[in-house]
C-alpha cells in the first residue's frame, strides 16, 4: 500500500515530510494510517492510487445500488440486448427522434464534422469570422430624458407649495363656512328669541316611522283653547282643538333623556313632539298646564317608554288606513 509514498515521488508534500512520516511509524509505511496516507499520497494531479480506487467504488456502488439505473440487471427492467443498445444511442439519435429532422441531415457526432458528413462548411469559423464582442456597459436611464428628468424635479420642488395652497384654501374654505354658520345660528337665535317673546315654542315633530321628523314650533291660541302647530317659518300645519274635552292626555318618555312627549286629540291623529332636553319639555308641561286651568281643563299625564310610545302612536298614515278600513266595511255590508 502507498507505493508513491515508499519513492516519494509524485506527492504534493516534500521528501523530508515523508521521512519524518517514516520515522513517526519507526520506519515501516505497513502501518501508516490510512486517511493519512491517503492525503500524502496526493499529488499535483489529483489524488493518489488509494483514493481513486476508493472513490471509483464508492460511485459504483452507488451506480449499482440505484435500483433504476439501466444497467442494474436485477431490477429486471431491461435485457442485455435492449441495454446493449441503450449504450450505442449517439446524440444525434436523440435529436432524429425528437425533432423533424432526417437522419441524413446531420453527422454522427454532432460536436464535430468530418469528411463525409452532411451539411459540410466552406472552412473552420475562427476568431477573425465572428462578430467582435461589444464590452460589457451599463444602462444610463438618464440619457435622452434629461428634460423629463429636470421637469420631475421642478414639479417635487413645487409640490410642498402646492400643498400648502391647498391647506390655506381649505383653511379659507373652512373659515368662511364657519362665519356662515354663525351667522345662520345667530339669525335663528334672534328668530327664536323674537317667536319666544311671542309665545313660540321650538320642538321638532315625530310624524311616522316612514318619515323624517321635522322642525316645529308650537304656539298656544288666546282666542280658542288650542294649540298651533307651525313651521320654523310661521306657516300654520295643523290646530288641535280642546274645547270639546274636560281632560287632555298626555304621554311622557320616562327614557331617553325623556324628551319625548305625545299629546291625545279625541277625533284626531296624535301629536308626538321631541323637546331638546328634559327641560325644555317640562317648561312646556309647565305652560300647557297653566294654559289649560285658564280654560278649565285639566291634564293628565301618564309614562311610558319611548318606543312604545312612538308605535302605539296614532300617527295620520295609521289614522288613514283605520278610517278606509271603516269605510271598506261599511260599505261592504
Amino acid at each position: 500500500m502507498f507505493p508513491q509514498l515508499r519513492t516519494g515521488i509524485h506527492i504534493l508534500t516534500t521528501y523530508i515530510t515523508v521521512e519524518k512520516l517514516r520515522s513517526v511509524y519507526n520506519g515501516s509505511m505497513e502501518h501508516l494510517d490510512v486517511f493519512a496516507g491517503g492525503m500524502a499520497e496526493t499529488g499535483r494531479f489529483g489524488p493518489g492510487p488509494l483514493f481513486r480506487e476508493i472513490l471509483l467504488d464508492q460511485f459504483l456502488r452507488i451506480r449499482d445500488a440505484d435500483r433504476y439505473w439501466f444497467e442494474n440487471k436485477q431490477n429486471g427492467l431491461f435485457t442485455d440486448d435492449e441495454i446493449a443498445f441503450i449504450k450505442s444511442i449517439k446524440f444525434a439519435d436523440i435529436i432524429t427522434n425528437v425533432t423533424n429532422i432526417q437522419p441524413d441531415w446531420l453527422q454522427r457526432d454532432v460536436f464535430l464534422w468530418q469528411q463525409g458528413d452532411p451539411c459540410p462548411q466552406e472552412k473552420q469559423l475562427v476568431t477573425e469570422d465572428m462578430e467582435p464582442c461589444t464590452d460589457l456597459q451599463g444602462w444610463d436611464y438618464f440619457a435622452g430624458s434629461e428634460l423629463w428628468f429636470i421637469g420631475s424635479l421642478v414639479v417635487l420642488g413645487l409640490v410642498p407649495f402646492f400643498c400648502i395652497l391647498v391647506a390655506y384654501l381649505i383653511y379659507r374654505v373652512k373659515k368662511f363656512r364657519t362665519k356662515r354658520v354663525k351667522r345662520t345660528l345667530h339669525m335663528d337665535k334672534l328668530r327664536s328669541m323674537v317667536r319666544a317673546n311671542a309665545g313660540n315654542i321650538a320642538a321638532t315633530e315625530w310624524t311616522d316611522p316612514k318619515d323624517l321628523p321635522r322642525s316645529i314650533e308650537l304656539h298656544f291660541d288666546d282666542m280658542t283653547c288650542g294649540l298651533l302647530v307651525l313651521t320654523a317659518s310661521g306657516t300654520k300645519i295643523r290646530h288641535l282643538d280642546f274645547s270639546m274635552s274636560e281632560e287632555v292626555n298626555v304621554w311622557l318618555s320616562m327614557n331617553r333623556g325623556k324628551e319625548t312627549m305625545l299629546i291625545q286629540i279625541p277625533n284626531e291623529y296624535d301629536l308626538v313632539v321631541m323637546f331638546e332636553d328634559e327641560e325644555d319639555r317640562m317648561e312646556f308641561l309647565r305652560k300647557f298646564k297653566s294654559y289649560l286651568n285658564d280654560f278649565n281643563k285639566n291634564l293628565q299625564f301618564f309614562h311610558d317608554k319611548q318606543q312604545n310610545i312612538l308605535e302605539n302612536a296614532v300617527t295620520k298614515r295609521k289614522r288613514q288606513q283605520l278610517l278606509e278600513r271603516f269605510f271598506k266595511t261599511v260599505f261592504a255590508e
